[in-house]
């Protein structure tokens, strides 16, 4: 019996201390919006009506308006954040406008809103957390304003619709899966100012066709453009040391791939299935190459070392179908220390550069190999 009261006594606590909104206050347009107080009651912050974001995911509907201040018991308060869950799994909404004096969207502030096809960030918001948008299957379109340092982990995963995304240099951090499964994006540029790209950031964007990857980035995350069929050509800033395990694993339309002589290291399957890259450039910087970086890379045809010191292999750096079809290019006098050097000996042909049996590339990313991309090729063996 006492345990049954105890038990009792519980969850009447939970039930009380998971209850959501702390007021609720109508618009001028008659819509109501629920808020829980924050930083002592100085400020509020939108949530959800009632105990549990799933269990009212019709509240919000069709046009939203989030208001600068509200009034409540004679006093007015600022209104400075989308709370966690605050619109999770309201597929009527539509439109939402967000006020400027809001400054964070927390985690699953918008999740699962598959009505929203666009919505304006304010310059006001600093921080979008993680799934904050997640799964907005209908947005076409999002600006990250000035001011926001960084994207959360999966914000804007699996919004299939979404074609357009403009990163502000304000932006340091891309979450992991930040962008994964967008379909539909075309393109990507990740401005100056970003340093860490996620883990899957862009992973599975099967629409992807190109990426411009700022000088500003020193770490590319695993997996960060997995899957991505469509991709033709990479750019590669120049302050990136590591290309990471399975980075552009997949990417079967990759044509073109620019390093920078920054990269030191290229992981675990990096370009694992690249069907559609013909020859690749490794720059003097790489000190290694790990199991795999170009497994299955059947159209692969050239590919050129230019350092005479073979770099680290500790396991097959690719498969049987490229150590027979391929073509390893090293620096004069060298054939035979990659001859003699553990899985590099796996090559069956390894030749000296030279300008005129270089396989040409599309270097300059146009799209097409030209007298431009020669030139571009035989400066590169000249300068290295």
């Amino acid at each position: 019996m006492k345990k049954l009261v105890l038990f009792t006594i519980l969850m009447m606590l939970m039930s009380l201390s998971a209850f959501s909104h702390d007021i609720e206050v109508a618009n001028t347009d008659g819509v109501t919006i629920y808020y829980n107080w924050a930083n002592n009651k100085t400020e509020l912050s939108v949530t959800y009506r009632g105990d549990n974001p799933n269990n009212f995911s019709d509240r919000y509907t069709e046009k939203v308006v989030i208001p600068e201040t509200i009034s409540y018991d004679g006093k007015a308060y600022p209104v400075t954040s989308i709370g966690e869950d605050a619109f999770y799994g309201c597929t009527g909404l539509t439109f939402i406008t967000i006020s400027n004096s809001i400054t964070a969207i927390w985690k699953e502030g918008f999740c699962g809103c598959k009505g929203l096809t666009s919505i304006e960030i304010p310059n006001s918001v600093t921080s979008i957390d993680e799934y904050a948008f997640f799964e907005c299957s209908n947005l076409i379109s999002v600006t990250i304003p000035t001011g926001v340092k960084g994207i959360g982990n999966g914000a804007f995963a699996f919004c299939t619709g979404l074609e357009s995304a403009i990163i502000s240099n304000s932006v340091i951090n891309i979450g992991d899966d930040a962008f994964s499964n967008c379909s539909s994006l075309a393109s990507i540029k990740i401005p100056n100012g970003v340093k860490d790209i996620g883990s899957g950031a862009f992973a599975f964007c099967t629409g992807l066709k190109s990426a411009m990857i700022s000088n500003s980035v020193s770490s590319i995350g695993p997996s960060a453009f997995l899957g991505c069929t469509e991709l033709t050509s990479v750019v590669i800033g120049n302050s990136v040391t590591s290309i990471n395990g399975s980075t552009f694993a997949g990417c079967t339309g990759l044509t073109s791939v620019v390093f920078s002589n920054s990269v030191r290291t290229i992981g675990y399957e990096a370009f694992s299935g690249c069907t559609g890259l013909t020859s690749i450039e490794i720059p003097n910087s790489v000190i290694s190459i790990s199991n795999y970086a170009f497994n299955h890379c059947s159209g692969l045809k050239s590919l050129t070392i230019p350092n005479s010191r073979p770099p680290v292999a500790d396991s097959d750096i690719a498969s049987q179908d490229v150590y027979d079809n391929c073509v390893l290019y090293v620096p004069e006098g060298s054939v035979n220390t990659y001859y003699a050097s553990t899985y590099w000996n796996k090559f069956k042909n390894i030749k000296t550069i030279d300008a005129i049996e270089k396989v040409p590339q599309d270097v300059n990313g146009d799209g097409v190999v030209d007298t431009q991309d020669v030139l571009e090729i035989y400066k590169y063996i000249q300068e290295h």
